[in-house]
């Protein structure tokens, strides 16, 4: 039915016609502050799209996907507090919620999804802690936008989504 299941991983693939995309960009981006910078980027190529219907089949899913001009938009701030030396990056991504792709998914924050935060913060404390060590937290999707739920053959609820919602965390040296 052109879906394969992988049940050690509980994902799948989803076989169907060929799938190429292309597309342009365009950002515009402006100091706020001396530390803080707005920026917009405009997106317009192809996506893969299916019919905005609420639940179907997953084979029927499938075959009706098909490549679809789009157009996006995300707005991001980027900054630096300057008495502690954070770094922060936040974006909205907003594209039609009929695609399951992302418009420029070769674009270097296509996979900041919808809204996305990225705080990296320097850790200190004397001598104790090797120099150079930070912490960070990436959460991409807060809002667990753009998912398409579709129902497989044995009942199960898969999701086929834009962008998984995730949060990740840790220290790098």
């Amino acid at each position: 039915a052109g879906v394969v299941a992988d049940t050690a991983t509980d994902s799948f693939r989803s076989l169907g016609p060929g799938y190429t995309a292309n597309g342009v960009s365009v950002t515009v981006s402006e100091p706020l502050t001396p530390s803080l910078w707005a920026a917009l980027e405009y997106t317009n190529g192809i996506a893969l799209a299916t019919e905005d219907a609420k639940t179907e089949g997953l084979a029927e899913t499938s075959a009706g996907l098909h490549g679809e001009a789009a157009e996006a938009i995300t707005a991001s701030l980027n900054g630096r507090v300057l008495q502690t030396g954070t770094k922060l990056h936040a974006s909205y991504r907003w594209q039609p919620r009929r695609l399951v792709t992302a418009v420029d998914p070769y674009d270097a924050l296509s996979e900041q999804a919808f809204l996305s935060f990225y705080v990296r913060q320097a850790v200190r404390w004397g001598d104790r802690l090797p120099p150079g060590l930070e912490a960070t937290v990436d959460v991409t999707n807060l809002l667990a936008e753009g998912y398409r739920p579709f129902l497989s053959a044995d009942g199960r609820t898969l999701y086929l989504a834009q962008s998984p919602r995730t949060v990740q965390a840790g220290l790098s040296f």
